[in-house]
């Protein structure tokens, strides 16, 4: 098996029946890699089903752009029947079960934006905002009933807060990351594990899944664990992370409850 870091996809045999083959989300160069995207395409003719992160819209979004990624030469050359993990799942339900509810999770995925543009730029109007949540859509089915629109209005408010304090910008950037970490795991747990598994029982056949180099590892031992713990809910998770991002996550969580306490999709 390849290394975590390598930026070739990794080939993990699971089970008999199931393959994980990890990539990283990202443009390749159609000639750097065409020994690489030959060996793909060769596993790709080994399998009956191929699966992936993620929901068939976004990967469509994907390919109107015309991207080049492991994924979408997955898409496009795989011959067998394709499955996406996350096509009828739906995050908001998953993450209140776990302690978040709508509008925080708005709030970090739009913080996260704004964050990282503004530390590369130092700027990020409301029309990119807009768009980051609106793209959000696309990726996280359940993500529409965070009530886009309020967040977009309430965030000049939280912006001008941020902006007089750097620290405190720097402290929910770094609990925005947290909870994208945070996600990683949860998205783990509750989807891509569960989905794997019903593959199996639907279906018979050699199976790939094509996942994010981090979440690869984390399915894997979470295939082979005879009892699987559930994974650790929202607060209890916060409070073992350093004071920096507590911090930010703290003053985003008190942000939320107090323009958001009254919204149905708080």
């Amino acid at each position: 098996m390849q290394h975590r870091n390598d930026k070739f996809p990794t080939y993990e045999q699971v089970y008999p029946d199931v393959h994980l083959i990890g990539i990283r989300h990202r443009d390749i160069n159609r000639y750097r890699h065409r020994k690489s995207i030959e060996h793909f395409k060769k596993k790709l003719r080994s399998l009956d089903h191929l699966a992936f992160e993620g929901n068939e819209r976004s990967h469509r979004a994907n390919s109107e752009l015309g991207r080049l990624n492991y994924e979408q030469i997955a898409l496009r050359h795989f011959q067998g029947q394709k499955h996406f993990l996350e096509e009828n799942s739906n995050y908001l339900e998953i993450l209140e079960k776990q302690g978040v509810s709508h509008s925080l999770f708005g709030m970090f995925k739009a913080v996260y934006g704004f964050a990282s543009a503004y530390i590369e730029s130092s700027e990020m109007d409301n029309l990119n905002m807009r768009s980051c949540l609106e793209l959000a859509k696309q990726i996280y089915p359940g993500y529409n009933h965070a009530n886009i629109e309020s967040i977009v209005q309430v965030f000049p408010l939280l912006m001008a807060d941020l902006l007089k304090n750097n620290e405190l910008l720097e402290a929910c950037y770094e609990g925005a990351i947290q909870f994208n970490s945070y996600l990683t795991r949860v998205r783990d747990h509750a989807i891509y594990v569960p989905g794997i598994e019903k593959l199996r029982t639907d279906f018979e056949g050699q199976i790939g899944v094509v996942l994010g180099l981090n979440h690869v590892g984390y399915v894997r031992d979470l295939l082979l664990c005879d009892i699987r713990p559930e994974y650790i809910r929202w607060k209890p998770y916060t409070e073992k992370l350093d004071t920096k991002p507590q911090n930010g996550i703290r003053f985003l969580e008190e942000f939320v409850k107090k323009h958001f306490e009254s919204s149905p999709a708080a």
